[in-house]
């Protein structure tokens, strides 16, 4: 029995070529604008771009949500993990201009060398608000930069 490669996959369903969609992806992925992202797929049609684009980043946060690890404290040799953490804030204006909107705070860590992570949205980037997450995400013993 022949199985198409489209099969399970998020290509079934699409009219667009195989070649079409992995440069849509990789050119997503280097995060390029869409208008050169739909001239380097040969892609007639701005809202499949578009459409494309929301599902993609749709696919990243299915996944960061639903593969949420617990970063190790201490490595085989009992030396502390090193876990990288960052908080940002996140909002849009095009070409800084239009109406000013609050934003979103995003806090993560990715422990080196494994590429285990996590990501969350936080209501503020404050001390208070990060320390439960760090207890809740990094096992003790880890060294967070």
């Amino acid at each position: 029995m022949r199985k198409s490669v489209r099969d399970g996959s998020f290509f079934s369903g699409s009219h667009l070529t195989l070649k079409q969609i992995l440069t849509m992806v990789y050119c997503w992925c280097h995060d390029l604008p869409q208008n050169v992202i739909q001239h380097e797929a040969d892609i007639e049609s701005r809202r499949i771009v578009i459409d494309w684009c929301n599902f993609m980043r749709a696919e990243c946060e299915e996944c960061l949500s639903h593969n949420v690890d617990e970063i190790d404290g201490m490595d085989a040799n009992s030396q502390p993990i090193v876990v990288e953490i960052d908080e940002s804030k996140y909002f849009h204006r095009k070409y800084h201009r239009g109406q000013w909107r609050d934003g979103h705070w995003v806090c993560g860590g990715i422990q080196k060398g494994t590429g285990k992570c996590f990501l969350t949205e936080v209501p503020d980037g404050t001390a208070a608000t990060l320390e439960p997450l760090i207890a809740r995400y990094i096992l003790p013993g880890s060294h967070i930069t």
